[in-house]
């Protein structure tokens, strides 16, 4: 879809560029706390709560008109969020191994870089004070997943550390964005921002890879994060 629209766009802001009394091309830099989690969409799974993390990225935006921009750029995103769902386990009891179905619960660490294509708008309230709003779409490429898991079997808790899962979390995630904040002058077209963001995936982020998964029906989640951000522009 981004490949569809982007040349568009872009023909856009070079036309409307010929007459232009503004900066065309603002570029920057962000970071920002996130608070992630997941949305199960099956059976037996539920949500079992948040997990905080950070972003840190690029900014570029590309104006086609005074008050309104393409914003892209990209970030890295460092999220997560926790699940609880059945689960088969192999389970060492006094020197043999059970197979039994459990309680289990995850805690997700994920990490993307996330390239946004967003129409930005924004109003000036003063000299040195600009709201804006955007509102888009996000491509999200994982780089790489993490659990870290524990279940109780027969009174004993059992704990797993932190482990590679890349094969069970979808490799591209597809997302809405939406947010709006605050620019502050400082001197020039150079400006602090400070925003929040929500950004809500389309797509199923498991794989059903996982050979422990129940998979009847398979199991469908979906990831989520507001954030809270900082910048500068230039």
């Amino acid at each position: 879809m981004i490949k569809k629209i982007l040349p568009v766009l872009l023909f856009l802001i070079i036309i409307s560029q010929v007459k232009a009394q503004y900066k065309p091309v603002i570029f920057g830099l962000r970071v920002g706390t996130n608070l992630g989690w997941v949305k199960p969409d099956a059976e037996e799974y539920s949500s079992e709560g948040v997990v905080t993390g950070f972003t840190w990225g690029f900014i570029g935006e590309f104006f086609f008109m005074e008050n309104y921009a393409i914003l892209t750029g990209f970030n890295m995103n460092f999220n997560g969020g926790k699940m609880e769902y059945p689960s088969i386990r192999e389970i060492a009891i006094d020197g043999s191994t059970v197979i039994d179905t459990v309680q289990f619960h995850r805690k997700y660490n994920l990490k993307y870089i996330e390239i946004p294509l967003c129409l930005k708008m924004k109003t000036a309230l003063s000299e040195k004070i600009t709201i804006f709003g955007k509102i888009g779409l996000g491509t999200s490429f994982r780089l790489s997943a993490k659990g870290t898991d524990n279940y109780t079997y027969d009174g004993v808790e059992v704990s797993e550390s932190k482990h590679n899962i890349d094969d069970e979390i979808a490799f591209m995630r597809e997302s809405l964005i939406v947010g709006g904040g605050i620019e502050l002058k400082i001197k020039g077209s150079t400006a602090v921002i400070l925003e929040i963001t929500y950004d809500n995936a389309f797509n199923n982020m498991l794989t059903g890879d996982d050979p422990t998964l129940i998979k009847d029906p398979k199991p469908k989640a979906i990831h989520n994060f507001v954030e809270l951000g900082a910048g500068i522009i230039f």
